[in-house]
């Protein structure tokens, strides 16, 4: 099949926030309709560079890293993960749907004391240790990558990507509510563990979302 590039108006744009880890879902009004109308065209397009595109059912576009993802987290996707089980947590304690909040509520900055004390152990391990380093190192690092927004003075919104972290949580939730049913242990022992790979395109050694980054 031949490429029709002409059709491929924000090809550069595209193809370079793909390549820094960014997520395009609805909140780019250029680039997702174009995604969505040239995705055929776009895919083979990327399989013939090397890279993998992904269209999630629910609205977004990333770049599956090389290796496949799914064994290996980045340092920045172990915490986006390690967030989002603590918010799971947190609002099913509370008796909420995390689900539905994520989808329709901001996540105010007023509870991540509390998160962080709560999962102090956790956060720990991925490096977290100030509600500072919490909003600076990951939520500020989701609104980076197109997984949440900053919702004018009021937190964090998550966008659609944060999907791809949510249902894998949701899962872990179950999981550890059936474990702790069966006096068992091990709220988060199933997600893989960080990878801090120099040469990797998954490095997390900067911020520069132009340098070429993927979760």
């Amino acid at each position: 099949m031949l490429i029709d590039t002409e059709k491929l108006l924000h090809i550069t744009e595209i193809h370079r926030k793909l390549l820094s880890g960014y997520h395009i879902s609805t909140q780019d009004h250029a680039l997702f309709p174009e995604l969505s109308e040239q995705e055929q065209s776009y895919r083979q397009l990327f399989a013939l560079l090397g890279y993998h595109l992904i269209a999630d059912p629910k609205g977004f576009y990333y770049f599956l890293p090389e290796g496949g993802g799914a064994q290996q987290l980045n340092k920045s996707a172990q915490r986006f993960s390690l967030i989002t089980f603590a918010l799971v947590e947190f609002y099913a304690d509370q008796g909420r749907d995390p689900q539905y909040i994520f989808d329709s509520e901001p996540i105010s900055p007023a509870i991540l004391p509390e998160l962080l004390e709560k999962y102090r152990d956790l956060f720990a391990q991925a490096e977290i240790l100030t509600v500072e380093e919490l909003e600076e190192k990951v939520l500020r690092k989701m609104v980076s990558y197109g997984i949440a927004s900053t919702a004018e003075g009021r937190g964090y919104r998550m966008l659609p990507p944060i999907h791809r972290f949510l249902d894998l949580c949701l899962q872990l939730h179950e999981e550890a509510q059936a474990q702790q049913r069966e006096g068992e242990e091990g709220l988060f022992a199933e997600l893989p563990p960080i990878v801090d790979d120099e040469a990797s395109l998954d490095d997390d050694d900067t911020d520069d979302l132009d340098a070429e980054e993927e979760v």
